[in-house]
């Protein structure tokens, strides 16, 4: 007899769903009703819809076939432009169109899959470049959807090296035991998922670009309802650079960056601060004030 799916010790939250267009509309909205019926209300289900964008998955979401369809234009969008490829204000204008999805459904964005060369390959193992990537994708609207192994820096290259064993370090599971991991690219996860859950702003928010001039993009999340902001200045330049930008009303309190914890000036309720090369900076109020 097979496990009920809230047993103690196993929980499932949702399912992710396979190649959805080849089975039918009403099969799927079946599945949903299902889902709801025997396992919960609030069971997730997120889709694969090759190509899939907000409006190549409006048909699903028009049918509340599930709540959330991968993203497939966000790796290669975010990809290309921390290497510098298209202009930062494309790629401004890219984030935000993000939003226009149907209310109370979602893009899942990823920037590595097992049926695409992983994200740190095609950037030549550059994770100085993939970190900045990260912190786009864990700062920007939708859901994100980390592949397994990115988070240490595995690198996935091409078929079938993009499905290889998840390296675990010293701890001992196999396969995939002593593998090296980058401990420094999971203690960076770490924060980006720390951050994203303690602000409303990031995972629920609206997106507005305050900055997209050359190399540096600087943008604002901000959720009306929890009075939460928080600015994100991002420089694919390998050269310093300098992000300027009204304080947001919102900043009642001490301004730290989330990545190192360092104070953030505010004169005269204007922010200016360095950004390294390659680098990025998460602007936020001081937290529990």
């Amino acid at each position: 007899m097979a496990k009920p799916l809230h047993e103690p010790g196993l929980v499932l939250d949702g399912f992710r769903l396979d190649t959805v267009k080849h089975v039918t509309h009403d099969f799927w909205q079946e599945h949903r009703r299902r889902a709801r019926a025997e396992i919960g209300e609030n069971f997730f289900l997120v889709g694969e819809v090759w190509g899939g964008d907000a409006q190549v998955l409006d048909p699903w979401f028009s049918g509340d076939e599930m709540d959330a369809g991968f993203d497939f234009g966000f790796q290669g969008s975010a990809l290309a432009w921390v290497q510098g490829r298209g202009r930062t204000i494309a790629f401004g204008k890219y984030l935000k169109s993000r939003e226009k999805v149907r209310p109370g459904y979602y893009l899942s964005h990823y920037l590595s899959s097992h049926d695409t060369p992983g994200g740190l390959y095609q950037l030549e193992g550059d994770k100085a470049l993939f970190r900045l990537a990260a912190v786009v994708q864990l700062t920007s609207a939708g859901i994100p959807t980390i592949y397994y192994g990115e988070e240490v820096g595995r690198a996935g290259g091409d078929w079938p090296a993009n499905r290889s064993d998840m390296p675990w370090g010293d701890l001992g599971i196999r396969p995939g035991a002593g593998a090296v991991r980058d401990e420094a690219m999971r203690e960076l996860y770490k924060k980006l998922l720390a951050t994203r859950s303690a602000h409303k702003a990031l995972s629920r928010g609206t997106m507005t670009l305050i900055s997209t001039d050359g190399d540096m993009l600087v943008y604002q999340m901000a959720d009306e309802e929890s009075a939460d902001a928080v600015v994100v200045a991002l420089n694919r330049s390998a050269e310093p650079a300098q992000a300027k930008f009204t304080a947001p009303v919102a900043w009642t309190s001490e301004v730290t960056d989330a990545l190192t914890g360092d104070a953030v000036s505010v004169v005269e309720g204007s922010v200016d601060l360095a950004v390294p090369p390659h680098g990025a900076r998460i602007v936020e109020a001081k937290r529990g004030s």
